[in-house]
């Protein structure tokens, strides 16, 4: 769990998405729709 929370430390991640497995698995779209919208604001 360390390495994970010292991603946020890199430079070069500017947002982190974390999805807990029940999402991932019962609300696939959900969690799709979250990441299309990161990656929609990213480029903005």
């Amino acid at each position: 769990m360390a390495r994970f929370n010292e991603i946020v430390h890199c430079p070069e991640v500017h947002r982190l998405l974390r999805f807990p497995a029940t999402d991932v698995f019962h609300h696939p779209s959900r969690m799709l729709r979250e990441i299309r919208q990161a990656l929609c604001a990213s480029r903005a």
